[in-house]
């Protein structure tokens, strides 16, 4: 009888450790099995063989032969559970596939193959960054580059010498929706490219997981899951848009993709590139700081004489006010003239819905989810309200819950009343509506080829519509509500706004004809035309930025860790927010800062009161000690992304 120490790769093992099982068949470090625990079967990985312990264990219910995790992917999961202090069961369990069927029969997939495309020459610029990147021995690379002077032309070199060397590739996309024109370039150059995100089934995502741990060399293309792949010999990893929020795991374990990718790397002696038009202040400082050297994109790759023009638009001018909310009268003649110029239209306001709020005239009472205590959002296709918070829903009502007037009205519109009013005003117009309440074969992936193609006239949309793409007859691009993400306070608004600004105005500009830009707002005109002056100056965002940072206590200079308490009701949740405050004051180093604690931005979710404390330090193993005295039925969450 032999004896092994497993990780069991399951969400239900609540331990911290490994657990002992035995098993008549001498396993491998890296061997895959099933095991009981408690009554469940569920999936673990071997970690290493041990003496016979003193106590009682159970046998291993089953092996799966041919399925067995590289060393790289066993240091990969150790690495994660230790940088962010999380169970290691919680880690191993992204590395498996989904379905608690392992193939056990050989793998024979087919490599991925170089083809011999015909892809535009490569620029002076490009040219020299990929001979700085071929011959450098430093493993991590920034590529910053401005939008359209062709990041992605430069990774498809990069791929090539990886897969001619027989090596794997994996490229990260902040969003699924950005996956069908990736997909489109990367097919025309390899043979063989597979792709994963969360909308294709658990069956598909485990064929993929078999194929890819072959030793042949692989193409992976998705969002931050992709980097758990068993794929034995990565030579290449390129986090695209690297600035991107959504690279931030917001569940359990809350890790960084960016700085997991720089892990993974790492392991494999892969090469490591970064790329984004506007680096995140925090990734860029450190990744820069431990030798990762800048290499910097400016010519565009599609020359023209082509100009973009920005405009301001105050939306409390009374010249600009129309009987259509958020529409001034300069972007309706603006569409209308991009329209007969039959060119696309882009329209960007990040808030889904038809209303964010419902408001009795006469009494003052709005809507308000009881669970979560802010506003319902109103759906005039289902004549329902929604939570976006919690997805609590419920039929609208014709009168006030109050008074009972039917004096009520629908303020703050969302994406679904702008696409009703542009109908009205626009009723030959071929209108798309891509947020997260598209329903299946309305969201952007599905209808990409057309929105490509120019057969939508506009768009109407939140984040996703505006991340990455290059759309050729895109000659217009608004943001209906340019200063929402400054409202928000938190350190990061400000960073954030700039980056979106940034984002959507690289939406035209791109080579493919002059456009225009137009930036709404109710009253920061001047600062949004501050942000619109300096879009092209990110070192002098970046150093302003630093200067802030540093005066405040804020990342790189300190690092954070938020811990968020849950209680039924908001007396309590204050009350033990409190309690562990006092209590952490009293174990923590002299390095570390117990910020006094404060409601959460959204402090009532779901039925419960949410309480927060924050903690700051110059030293990052100093909040990890920290976290011994931190309650496990609390939420913890190192290097948030941010603090509401």
């Amino acid at each position: 009888m032999y004896y092994y120490e497993v990780i069991p790769a399951d969400r239900s093992y609540k331990g911290s450790g490994s657990l002992t099982y035995s098993s008549d068949l001498q396993l491998k470090s890296g061997q895959i099995i099933v095991v009981m625990l408690r009554t469940k079967k569920i999936k673990a990985v071997v970690t290493k063989k041990v003496n016979m312990p003193t106590f009682n264990v159970k046998p291993v219910y089953k092996v799966v032969t041919n399925s067995q995790l590289s060393k790289e992917s066993l240091k990969f999961i150790d690495w994660i559970s230790q940088y962010y202090a999380v169970p290691v069961s919680s880690v191993a369990s992204l590395m498996l596939p989904p379905t608690t069927t392992i193939s056990e029969e050989k793998v024979s997939a087919s490599p991925a193959e170089y083809l011999d495309a015909n892809l535009p020459t490569l620029t002076m610029e490009q040219a020299k960054v990929l001979a700085d990147i071929q011959s450098s021995n430093t493993r991590t690379h920034i590529v910053h580059g401005d939008t359209g002077t062709g990041k992605t032309r430069l990774y498809i070199e990069l791929m090539k010498q990886c897969i001619t060397d027989g090596k794997s590739a994996i490229i990260l996309t902040p969003e699924i929706n950005l996956t069908p024109q990736l997909l489109a370039t990367l097919q025309k150059s390899f043979s063989m490219v597979h792709v994963v995100h969360s909308k294709i089934t658990p069956a598909q995502r485990t064929k993929i997981w078999n194929s890819v741990r072959s030793n042949q060399p692989h193409v992976l293309i998705g969002p931050r899951s992709a980097l758990f792949y068993p794929i034995p010999n990565i030579g290449l990893i390129v986090v695209d848009e690297f600035h991107d929020s959504s690279y931030k795991q917001q569940q359990a374990p809350r890790y960084n993709a960016v700085r997991v990718s720089a892990s993974l790397s790492r392991s494999h002696g892969a090469r490591l590139i970064l790329g984004s038009a506007t680096p995140p202040v925090e990734d860029f400082f450190y990744a820069v700081s431990k030798g990762a050297k800048v290499h910097r994109l400016t010519e565009k790759a599609v020359t023209s004489t082509f100009t973009t023009t920005t405009v301001v638009v105050d939306l409390s001018d009374a010249s600009e006010k129309s009987s259509h909310p958020l529409l001034s009268k300069t972007l309706i003649q603006s569409v209308r003239n991009t329209l007969d110029d039959n060119k696309q239209c882009l329209l960007f306001l990040n808030k889904r819905g038809t209303s964010r709020k419902l408001l009795c005239q006469k009494c003052g009472w709005s809507a308000i989810c009881d669970r979560c205590n802010i506003n319902y959002t109103y759906h005039e296709d289902s004549h329902s309200l929604v939570c976006h918070t919690c997805g609590e829903s419920t039929g609208a009502p014709n009168n006030c819950a109050e008074c009972k007037s039917s004096d009520i009205i629908f303020k703050s519109p969302g994406t679904k009343q702008i696409e009703s009013s542009l109908r009205k005003l626009f009723p030959t117009a071929r209108i798309g509506r891509y947020d997260k309440d598209n329903k299946t074969g309305d969201t952007f992936q599905e209808n990409y080829e057309q929105i490509h193609s120019g057969k939508v006239d506009i768009l109407i949309g939140t984040q996703l519509v505006v991340k990455g793409h290059d759309l050729p007859k895109l000659s217009l691009v608004s943001i209906l509500l340019a200063e929402d993400a400054l409202k928000f306070p938190d350190f990061s608004s400000e960073e954030k706004s700039f980056q979106l600004l940034h984002q959507v105005s690289g939406r035209v500009g791109r080579g493919h004809g002059s456009g225009t830009i137009i930036l709404q707002s109710y009253g920061n005109a001047k600062e949004l035309s501050l942000l619109s002056e300096q879009k092209n100056s990110w070192e002098t965002f970046y150093k302003r930025e630093l200067i802030a940072r540093q005066k405040y206590g804020f990342p790189p200079f300190r690092y954070l860790m938020k811990i968020e308490l849950s209680r039924a009701s908001e007396a309590s949740a204050e009350k033990a927010s409190r309690q562990l405050h006092k209590q952490l004051l009293g174990q923590c180093s002299d390095d570390v800062e117990i910020l006094d604690p404060s409601p959460s931005f959204f402090s009532k979710r779901a039925g419960k009161w949410h309480w927060q404390v924050v903690a700051k330090s110059k030293k990052r193993a100093s909040l990890i000690a920290l976290l011994e005295h931190v309650p496990k039925t609390a939420t913890t969450d190192l290097d948030p992304s941010t603090l509401l």
